[in-house]
């Protein structure tokens, strides 16, 4: 796969995957990625509307994209997710492999009560 369809899939991917999230948090009394929301300074964590002054989480994602190709596996795009202290393995013989570093981060407004 060549560098630029990587990117356009990459980003298209993470569009539906906020699209599919909105809704959800919509029906949830949520939002996610308001609008009018900003952070300031060293603020990693959260975001503050300029207006209002409620606070979105900001939520970080760090994903390892690998292709492969040849060995056991069939050709293709996977994604590997870590959790705390875990992961996942998998064994191919004589496959090429490339992994892929993603990093990107949505504010989220959670529900109130």
């Amino acid at each position: 796969m060549e560098l630029k369809d990587f990117v356009s899939e990459t980003i298209k991917q993470i569009i539906d995957g906020v699209n599919s999230a909105r809704e959800y948090a919509q029906k949830n009394n949520a939002s996610i990625n308001p609008a009018g929301y900003h952070t300031f300074g060293d603020t990693k964590n959260f975001a503050v509307h300029s207006v209002t002054g409620e606070y979105s989480q900001i939520v970080e994602f760090d994903v390892a994209v690998t292709t492969s190709e040849g060995g056991e596996l069939k050709s293709g795009i996977g994604i590997f997710i870590a959790a705390l202290g875990g992961g996942a393995q998998a064994k191919y013989d004589q496959a090429s492999s490339t992994a892929n570093r993603i990093r990107f981060s949505i504010p989220i407004r959670l529900p109130k009560d």
